[in-house]
């Protein structure tokens, strides 16, 4: 039987009365805090310069059913098409299903005028129309139609690309665009369109990223109530992606450590993160001050950009994801909190 530590990650600055389930009632950052409450982190597994944490949930909180991206496009229930011809910074989504569908920020589009990432998170509702949604160019030397809607290669944005698309900084994309030529050089990829998504299909790296992908893709089966990951590539936590329904992390775990696994590869850099380390960032999350936006769609966003940036989408009072980077960008980096501060590790068997 597989064992694992578990390091309990939210003291509550905020008493646990305070945080009950009551009446229905406007999102608040509290669900954010109510959360993370919950939440277990577990024993570091490491490969390369890669490092992967699960982290667990002592109550699942989220027992509704979402299609995700790929799902809904696979199934023929979601539309994703240019604006009037072709507009960078926008799409346009139609949810033909009677399903809710969930697209993580970061998710990677292929076709229309020129591959795409999602700046946002959305939860689209059962049968809207017309829902336009920001997004990045991933793709810089293409402006001409490949197919007349959009279709998914499963592939995610590294988490630098997901980070700079999350907070939307004034000359974002610019900041894309370097990234990627960045990372194509230092990985020796061509690509005359300068598409991300080529990353993956260069020999060599695609060797490397699938040999990440074997190591690593157990993770959400050792337990079923395995919600996210804290990934470190080198000595550096670089990205949390954290769900409250497990079928969710589930079904988008594979874009996660493919992703993770090219951001690995193309980095070099050695070293390893810790379980105190994963512990410590995800605590930077319970205490940070959230502001508060309306989703695009359904839910309602809360984001922070003091010492980490981070942003979770909430719906009726239940974080849909979470989603959290650091180092680079302006934001500090994670070090080893000093002893007093680190939590006592458990056995749960």
């Amino acid at each position: 039987m597989h064992s694992r530590f578990l390091v309990k990650v939210a003291a509550g600055v905020l008493g646990v009365s305070a945080l009950c389930a009551g009446p229905a009632r406007a999102e608040h950052p509290e669900d954010i805090q109510r959360f993370i409450q919950q939440l277990d982190v577990g024993e570091p597994v490491y490969f390369n310069n890669l490092t992967i944490i699960p982290v667990y949930t002592q109550q699942r909180a989220d027992r509704r059913a979402y299609t995700t991206l790929d799902d809904a496009l696979a199934n023929g229930w979601l539309a994703i098409s240019e604006i009037d011809g072709g507009h960078v910074p926008q799409v346009e989504l139609n949810n033909y299903s009677t399903q809710a569908v969930y697209i993580m920020g970061g998710e990677i589009i292929s076709g229309g005028k020129q591959d795409r990432i999602f700046g946002r998170e959305v939860l689209l509702s059962p049968g809207a129309r017309r829902v336009v949604v920001p997004v990045y160019c991933v793709e810089q030397n293409r402006w001409q139609y490949e197919t007349d809607t959009f279709y998914s290669k499963q592939t995610l944005g590294t988490w630098n690309l997901r980070s700079t698309a999350q907070v939307a900084p004034e000359g974002a994309q610019a900041e894309i665009w370097g990234d990627i030529s960045a990372a194509h050089r230092d990985m020796g990829v061509r690509s005359h369109t300068m598409a991300y998504q080529h990353a993956y299909e260069q020999k060599g790296v695609k060797e490397k990223v699938m040999e990440h992908e074997r190591y690593f893709q157990r993770i959400p089966s050792l337990h079923r109530d395995t919600i996210g990951v804290v990934v470190g590539v080198g000595g550096q936590i670089v990205s949390v992606d954290l769900f409250s329904n497990p079928s969710v992390f589930q079904a988008l775990w594979p874009k996660i450590l493919r992703s993770s696994a090219l951001s690995a590869v193309s980095s070099g850099k050695a070293g390893a993160v810790t379980q105190d380390d994963a512990a410590w960032f995800i605590r930077q999350l319970y205490d940070a001050r959230y502001q508060r936006k309306s989703a695009i769609d359904w839910g309602v966003e809360f984001s922070a950009y003091e010492g980490v940036n981070v942003n979770a989408l909430v719906h009726k009072n239940t974080v849909v994801h979470l989603s959290a980077f650091s180092e680079g960008k302006g934001w500090k980096q994670t070090v080893s909190p000093p002893n007093t501060e680190r939590r006592i590790p458990v056995m749960r068997r």
